[in-house]
């Protein structure tokens, strides 16, 4: 959803010219909406868990990264409700790419593809 929301933006851009066209032309209620319905999911989740392992739920550090997560894309949405078509806009956007995390998360469960991206890393740094 973030890559289809980023690639309608670029386009709705791209086509736009002048400074009469800013930011709120190229939001479209469609993302606004399943990004509000994946947060209600996440903190439905997050809510089971808590209430599902009570005091153990800050000793798994995986929960307190998908707290995080959650916190974030909260403000995300609050943040971009609020200042919609506003240049400060533009700051708040690394706050999406932070979002991305949760779906690496994933990447756990498969060892293959988890030890995949180990070795990707190993040889950025080799190379910076």
């Amino acid at each position: 959803v973030a890559v289809a929301e980023a690639d309608a933006s670029a386009k709705c851009r791209a086509k736009c010219s002048g400074a009469s066209c800013g930011e709120q032309y190229c939001l479209h209620i469609g993302y606004t909406v399943l990004d509000a319905l994946f947060l209600v999911i996440y903190v439905v989740e997050l809510a089971a868990r808590l209430y599902t392992y009570k005091s153990l739920f800050c000793k798994n550090s995986w929960n307190i990264i998908d707290l995080g997560i959650v916190v974030i894309a909260f403000i995300d949405l609050v943040a971009s409700a609020w200042l919609r078509g506003s240049s400060q806009m533009l700051g708040l956007r690394f706050l999406r790419v932070l979002r991305v995390a949760r779906a690496i998360r994933l990447l756990a469960f498969v060892p293959e593809l988890f030890r995949l991206l180990q070795l990707f890393g190993c040889a950025l740094r080799a190379l910076f």
